[in-house]
């Protein structure tokens, strides 16, 4: 039985569709995707609820674009979690995969991080593959 991930995933509110559109394909491969707009229940305190997501999660997705590159809000609080965390696991451990959604620069924060281009062909593969790298890293 193939093992599922547990993944955030961090977006601009103006990528929605995209960010959902990644987050029905890893459901569909068998993982466990969690976004704001689809697993926060309405009366829950959104803050908490993304902070023990991300806490929870075996791999952080920030779905980088001209959107979300340089911009002030939630994602910037999300990925400084992320990399607080990421300080905590072994150096050998894939934790935080940028994803670009167009092409963009990613933030100085992420430039360490080896990005996948969603938007050319073999991005999905590439994706899949670094998730059951991050999953047999984790045993």
């Amino acid at each position: 039985m193939k093992e599922s991930a547990r993944i955030f995933l961090s977006y601009a509110r103006k990528d929605n569709a995209a960010a959902e559109a990644i987050y029905n394909r890893l459901k569909s491969e068998g993982h466990i995707p969690w976004m704001d707009s689809k697993d926060i229940l309405p009366g829950e305190d959104f803050r908490r609820a993304i902070e023990k997501a991300i806490s929870d999660s075996d791999l952080i997705l920030p779905c980088l674009s001209s959107n979300s590159v340089d911009r002030r809000g939630f994602i910037q609080r999300e990925l400084k979690q992320a990399l607080d965390l990421w300080k905590e696991r072994l150096e050998s451990d894939i934790y935080i995969i940028p994803v670009r959604l167009e092409d963009c620069q990613a933030p100085e924060s992420l430039a360490k991080f080896q990005w996948v281009d969603l938007f050319k062909s073999d991005g999905w593969s590439r994706l899949l593959k670094a998730v059951e790298a991050a999953l047999k890293r984790l045993k």
